[in-house]
């Protein structure tokens, strides 16, 4: 299984991308947040036992859109990549929770 990365943005990265502009609790970049409504909740039922503030998991397809490489003189490089995601799949909250008591274990042992 691949390795989980926070995506949270550094104290750097909040002043560099949002400044002059008011983010408040932000912690996360722009565009890293899901919203589905009755549709998708109808298609995925797990999310109808979700609770705010409840943590899980699940894995996604994508397409990747678009990837943009600037170079500019006096400039540093620049890397973007914009990926859609087409699939997803939602893990309920035990199987999360399970797998992660047993990744942290494998880890400290």
């Amino acid at each position: 299984m691949t390795e989980l990365v926070s995506l949270k943005l550094s104290k750097k990265a909040k002043k560099d991308t949002m400044e002059g502009v008011s983010i408040g609790d932000q912690e996360y970049p722009y565009g890293t947040r899901l919203r589905f409504e009755e549709d998708q909740i109808e298609k995925i039922p797990i999310l109808s036992k979700i609770k705010a503030g409840d943590i899980g998991s699940g894995s996604f397809e994508y397409k990747v859109i678009e990837v943009n490489v600037t170079d500019r003189d006096k400039d540093k490089k620049r890397h973007r990549v914009e990926i859609q995601i087409q699939k997803i799949a939602i893990n309920d909250k035990g199987s999360f929770n399970d797998a992660f008591s047993e990744a942290s274990n494998k880890k400290g042992g």
